[in-house]
């Protein structure tokens, strides 16, 4: 299983509510039924006024592995039917991030085996 992370924004001049209608209303059910997605889960972001920040969404997408992933990713267009309606791809703000399901390193471990030393 591989995690797929991504930051999402709108553009300037989209409001949240408007993008929001769009990704949860049409974007989130078209990319759930693509084939080999197992999970699919989003988070608003906090509005921390301390730290302001344009960031309004954090997704992650659950594949079966990262082959299945390969395969289906290039052919979106067949499920994913709704377009912004501002035009142009979706509010991305980075590229994906992957994460396997049983990471190489675990960084906890690591910093405790250190403190032992």
């Amino acid at each position: 299983m591989v995690r797929d992370i991504w930051l999402f924004r709108y553009p300037d001049g989209v409001s949240v509510e408007e993008g929001e209608e769009w990704y949860m209303g049409k974007h989130v059910h078209e990319v759930k039924q693509m084939p080999g997605v197992r999970k699919y889960l989003t988070w608003k972001v906090l509005d921390v006024p301390e730290r302001p920040s344009k960031l309004v969404r954090l997704t992650e997408v659950w594949w079966d592995d990262i082959d299945t992933w390969r395969r289906v990713w290039p052919e979106r267009g067949k499920w994913i039917k709704t377009p912004a309606p501002w035009g142009g791809p979706p509010p991305l703000v980075a590229e994906p991030v992957f994460l396997d399901e049983k990471p190489e390193h675990d960084l906890m471990s690591d910093i405790s085996r250190l403190r032992k030393m």
